[in-house]
């Protein structure tokens, strides 16, 4: 009871919950993630490899179980003027963790040859060193959306959406310059480009009025808002419904929220095993910085994730 006490306080010390949550966000927006888990000096620690920092992440998996077996990840190294100075692939396998630099020399190492060309890269790169990771596993938790981000599907309504919002705001633009209309002879307008119309004189007959200006249809309006609807529910988000006096029952508040509730318990299932290898890295990881490794081994300890359902708790 005490080891699942102290689990639970050390998920929280560092972080961990922090670190679903920039994982999850990576994957909404840009398709996947990894979780990285490394020891440093028997201290547990993570870090986050995302297309959000500049990382292109190359998970390799065995043609037989299907599960990964070598991961790689592509980062760029710039200046302090923003220019790329040099290439930079780690790679990880059971049992090490190697570090490549893109290099002009060719000729590599067989072994290390074959690490490359599982992820189709050539020989181009030299090898930096190479270490034990400190895990008797890949200490790598990776996870690619097969559809991509949360945007994919609605992209071409954001398009859609934008070029409609802009022609909206240049009809709002040209309605508010006031437009003259002068007939007549002999017409003298008083003012300049830069300084409003002081006078305007006409001959004989002549006539200035000023034409009013027009009003946005509002079936427009509707249809931007139609559009802007569809979007969020497209990506099953759901806008806060208007407010009714009195309270409202916890079943009509699920009802209203069932889009967003039934994707949450989709992202749930669809995540439940990212979590769970996130959870026995930190496991691991934890049991070596505290010294406990047969005891923590022991423990059966898997994550969970629970959908936030919007409740009536008055």
């Amino acid at each position: 009871k005490d080891l699942l006490i102290n689990f639970k306080q050390a998920w929280k010390n560092k972080n961990m919950e922090v670190a679903w949550y920039d994982s999850a966000n990576s994957v909404k927006c840009t398709g996947d993630v990894a979780f990285c888990g490394y020891l440093a000096d028997n201290v547990f620690g993570y870090r986050i490899f995302s297309f959000f920092e500049g990382d292109i992440l190359y998970p390799h998996y065995n043609y037989v179980t299907g599960k990964m077996d070598v991961f790689g990840r592509e980062y760029s190294r710039y200046n302090l003027n923003g220019k790329e100075v040099e290439k930079i692939l780690e790679v990880w396998d059971n049992k090490k963790m190697y570090r490549f630099k893109r290099d002009t020399k060719p000729g590599i190492k067989k072994a290390i040859k074959y690490i490359l060309e599982l992820f189709g890269l050539d020989d181009g790169w030299s090898l930096e060193y190479e270490e034990f990771h400190g895990f008797p596993f890949m200490p790598i938790s990776y996870h690619r959306n097969k559809y991509g981000a949360c945007w994919t599907f609605i992209q071409p309504q954001i398009e859609q959406y934008e070029k409609d919002f802009s022609r909206y705001l240049e009809v709002n633009k040209s309605n508010v310059r006031p437009i003259i209309v002068i007939t007549g002879d002999d017409v003298e307008i008083k003012g300049d480009a830069d300084k409003p119309i002081t006078s305007i004189v006409t001959g004989a007959g002549g006539d200035a009025k000023r034409i009013p200006a027009g009003e946005v249809s509002q079936s427009y309006e509707n249809q931007l808002k139609i559009q802007r609807e569809n979007i969020f529910m497209g990506a099953f988000v759901v806008l806060p419904p208007e407010a009714r006096s009195g309270d409202e029952s916890g079943i009509s508040i699920k009802i209203k929220y069932s889009p967003a509730i039934e994707q949450a318990m989709a992202d749930a299932n669809e995540y439940n095993p990212f979590v769970d290898e996130m959870v026995k890295i930190f496991k691991y990881g934890y049991s070596v910085e505290v010294g406990k490794i047969a005891e923590y081994q022991t423990m059966n300890i898997t994550g969970e994730i629970i959908p936030f359902i919007h409740q009536n708790e008055s």
